[in-house]
């Protein structure tokens, strides 16, 4: 996104900010376990959604958040239509704590023995999940899953597939062995005469695919705050206004001629196709190149 699209998003997530503040204040007594997790994950969408506005230098960093945002929204969807969903909120709250103390007591006990770390309650465990097996089974998800669903029949069912599937195989690759993700990390800069061969020799950094990253990280984390605010348009007092806002957004990123792929006619270096003489700035952004209308070179 240009200088001025980031201002005038800027400004949107401004406007939102009031409203997002009155529902910063939680409580599971009064708006309920699903409801306080409803809230906190508008909170961090757009919290996020705010700071990757800004320019800031180190955009690969931030990707795999995508994934956790793109999940808030596959989950809390799919529950919001359970009737029991604050007591299934609240055992998955309960089975992460306790998955957490169980993995990391081995940890600890080989390499820092001497640390304390709070103990691990089987009984505890075993107890919640037998009443999350009880919920699958009263839902039909399978006698034996003491969880959810997988996220790709959440995101099925809430007919979510389509985002699932691009964020996942996006976003996955930074939270897993990639060989994609490290070697595009490379950089040669050749003369015009010269092709790239086996030795070839590659500068290696995060900065290379900088404006990639960070297009990628502005438009789909903006995205996501747009389908997650209007699902849950409910929890704000001035729902019109709020949703008007969320419009705006939509209307200006959907003015980018380009939104970020998972893989690029760049790195393979494919000709891009003529079809917007608006493009090629953009696909200059892409490589690496620095295009005068963004504020920040990339480093070489």
């Amino acid at each position: 996104m240009k200088n001025e699209e980031l201002d005038k998003v800027a400004n949107m997530l401004g406007s939102l900010l009031p409203h997002v503040e009155k529902i910063q204040q939680i409580s599971p007594t009064t708006h309920g376990i699903f409801r306080s997790a409803v809230r906190l994950a508008i909170v961090k969408t757009y919290q996020f959604s705010l700071a990757v506005t800004k320019n800031y230098d180190e955009p690969f960093f931030l990707m795999p958040t995508l994934r956790g945002i793109c999940e808030d929204l596959i989950v809390l969807s799919f529950l919001s239509n359970l009737a029991n969903k604050d007591e299934v909120v609240e055992i998955l709250h309960s089975l992460g704590i306790a998955d957490g103390v169980e993995h990391q007591i081995p940890f600890f006990t080989t390499v820092r023995p001497e640390q304390p770390v709070v103990k691990f309650n089987k009984k505890h465990k075993d107890h919640l999940t037998q009443r999350m097996r009880k919920i699958a089974v009263a839902n039909g998800w399978g006698k034996k899953r003491d969880r959810l669903p997988t996220c790709y029949k959440m995101a099925e069912e809430c007919g979510l597939l389509p985002l699932y599937d691009f964020l996942y195989a996006a976003t996955s690759k930074f939270v897993h062995f990639s060989p994609n993700v490290l070697f595009r990390m490379g950089w040669a800069e050749l003369e015009k005469s010269q092709k790239e061969t086996g030795e070839t020799e590659y500068v290696s950094s995060t900065q290379h695919f900088k404006y990639y990253y960070s297009s990628f990280d502005r438009i789909y984390s903006l995205y996501l705050l747009v389908l997650l605010l209007r699902k849950f348009i409910v929890e704000f007092d001035e729902k019109v206004v709020v949703s008007e806002i969320l419009t705006e957004i939509n209307v200006e990123i959907r003015k980018v001629n380009r939104w970020p792929e998972i893989v690029t006619f760049e790195e393979l270096n494919i000709p891009l196709p003529k079809t917007s003489d608006n493009i090629s700035p953009l696909a200059a952004a892409l490589l690496g190149h620095y295009d005068p209308r963004d504020s920040i070179p990339p480093t070489k």
